[in-house]
């Protein structure tokens, strides 16, 4: 009987932490252009930020959201690109493959001493992911983080999520965000298409004029001149 009470005290206990929890924030649709090719879309709670940051040029910059809170959460989401061109997925290894290579980096630094691997997958995306602790963070570093790599839209994104939240309830935020990660083609900036009218090209022809001790040559399409003088 007292088991059974006790039992009872924790789940009133439960019930009633549940009751004073805030109530949770709504999702907002944020877009990033990816290039000239289209929009991903996120879904996310409207209390985080995001921004874009570039590290190295000619390469698509890192998506980033993060928690007012300082050193509490980033979730950095990173499209694979060569320049402003998307890499076909096909020339990766799977990435539950890719994933499990990974791990082994970050091995070494993790408390962790088995690190799973695990998928993630939505309507439109399919990918894999695992988590670790990291073993010595410094003060100004994250202590725990969620990696891994997602297809969507036909390319490939990476990304890692770091947070100091001792529940890591907010990295299972970050992976249902990813979950519900779109492409959307039509956000494409629109290339004028070409014109069916001969241009006039009446002032393209090369002129020749002759001055005194030397020749003047103009095209004036483009401005150039060519001065041609003898001694």
């Amino acid at each position: 009987m007292r088991r059974w009470c006790g039992i009872a005290l924790l789940a009133a206990s439960a019930a009633n932490a549940i009751a004073s929890l805030p109530a949770l924030a709504a999702n907002v649709a944020i877009r990033h252009p990816i290039g000239e090719i289209g929009d991903l879309v996120f879904n996310v709670p409207d209390t985080w930020q995001s921004a874009e940051e570039r590290g190295v040029p000619f390469v698509a910059p890192t998506i980033v959201f993060q928690t007012s809170e300082a050193n509490f959460f980033r979730l950095m989401v990173t499209p694979l690109m060569s320049g402003s061109q998307i890499i076909d997925p096909r020339r990766f290894p799977p990435v539950d493959q890719a994933t499990r290579e990974a791990v082994e980096e970050f091995k070494p630094q993790a408390v962790e001493k088995k690190i799973e691997v695990k998928g993630l997958s939505g309507a439109n995306v399919s990918g894999a992911y695992f988590a670790v602790t990291d073993r010595a963070p410094k003060p100004d570093e994250f202590k725990y983080m969620t990696t891994g790599f997602i297809d969507v839209g036909g390319f490939r994104v990476s990304f890692t999520a770091f947070s100091n939240d001792d529940s890591r309830a907010i990295e299972g935020q970050a992976l249902g965000v990813l979950e519900t990660l779109a492409f959307d083609s039509s956000g494409a900036r629109q290339r004028v298409a070409p014109s069916d009218k001969k241009p006039d090209r009446s002032n393209e022809t090369l002129r020749i004029e002759e001055k005194e001790r030397f020749y003047l040559l103009s095209v004036p399409v483009s401005q150039l001149t060519l001065a041609v003088s003898w001694s």
